[in-house]
Formats: C-alpha cells, sequence, structure tokens
C-alpha cells in the first residue's frame, strides 16, 4: 500500500492526541508539536501537491517515520522524545514543500 504524506500526517496527529489525553498531565512538548501539525494539516488540505516530486516523496518518508515512532511511544512513553525529534524533521521537510504549493 502507497503511503501519502495526508494519511501519515493524520496518524501522527492521532496518536499524539491519544498519549495528550491519556497521559495525566501529558508531556508538553505534545501541545506545540500538535499545533504545528495542525497547522500542517490544514496547509495540506488546501494545497495542491504533485505527488511525484522527490519532496513530496522525502517529506512522506519523514512522516511515515514519525508516524511509526508516534505509535510506539502510545506503548512506551520513553520514545516519546524521539518521535519528537522525528516529527520535528518531518514538519522541517512538509512546511517548504506547503509552502511552494500555496
Amino acid at each position: 500500500m502507497m503511503t501519502t504524506l495526508g494519511k501519515e500526517l493524520h496518524q501522527t496527529i492521532s496518536d499524539l492526541e491519544y498519549i495528550r489525553d491519556t497521559q495525566k498531565p501529558p508531556p508538553p512538548a505534545v501541545y506545540s508539536i500538535l499545533d504545528q501539525l495542525y497547522a500542517l494539516q490544514i496547509v495540506l488540505i488546501d494545497a495542491a501537491i504533485q505527488k511525484a516530486t522527490v519532496e513530496y516523496v522525502n517529506a512522506t518518508a519523514a512522516m511515515e517515520n514519525a508516524a511509526k515512532e508516534t505509535r510506539q511511544a502510545i506503548d512506551d512513553l520513553k520514545k516519546l522524545e524521539s518521535a519528537i525529534e522525528k516529527i520535528g524533521v518531518a514538519i522541517e521537510k512538509v512546511a517548504p514543500l506547503l509552502a511552494l504549493a500555496i
């Protein structure tokens, strides 16, 4: 099955929301990273991106990597810091791509 940027972004958001909702109190970084991901999701919905570009493929791979790490952090919060780092890398790859698409 082909990975899509939107799917991986949505999965990452869902998993972080689960961590936010089940950890009392949730780690502070979760809120700020969710805000960034929500903003990316809004832009992605409105953007017309050429899926065949190298930048899109790289951004999708980075978000897929972040989604996998976030999924693991649900069961092992020790992995949350690594997940947040990978989400940061994904945001760095996605944001410029979306800025070019607007």
